[in-house]
């Protein structure tokens, strides 16, 4: 038997896009922090795997990636403050983004040259296969 909690005022935000009037800040349902996962294309070429990750507005510093057992994880924080004043109105906004991704790898990965690199908004990770070991040959010899 399966058991699921269902909380029908956070549920509420689906009937709302990201670029409504109540956003993320819906006083029920919403919080101020948004929680994204970043698009990826994954590619298989050249005797590696390569995620290309969309990082745009992230700088390298609030970019972290992690290898844990079989696990690839990426992740990435940024906040910002804003000020604005408009026709004598003034308000002030504190912005959280927070991304994570997770990835398994598989034993035909080489997990200790893994690299990565960001460019014009696009992370990508090389994560190279290791060298498949060909069988040996055995000599027979005849006494």
């Amino acid at each position: 038997m399966k058991i699921t909690t269902y909380n029908p005022i956070k549920n509420t935000d689906c009937c709302f896009d990201s670029d409504s009037f109540f956003d993320n800040s819906f006083p029920f349902g919403g919080s101020m922090v948004k929680s994204i996962e970043p698009r990826v294309n994954i590619k298989d070429e050249n005797g590696a795997f390569f995620i290309e990750a969309s990082v745009a507005g992230y700088n390298k510093d609030e970019i972290n990636l992690e290898m844990a057992g079989d696990t690839l994880t990426l992740s990435g924080s940024k906040k910002e403050n804003k000020k604005t004043e408009d026709d004598g109105y003034r308000k002030k906004e504190f912005f959280c983004s927070n991304f994570n991704r997770s990835f398994s790898l598989t034993e035909e990965v080489d997990r200790e040259n893994i690299s990565a690199e960001v460019d014009n908004g696009i992370l990508t990770v090389k994560i190279p296969k290791k060298e498949k070991t060909q069988p040996k040959k055995i000599q027979i010899t005849v006494n």
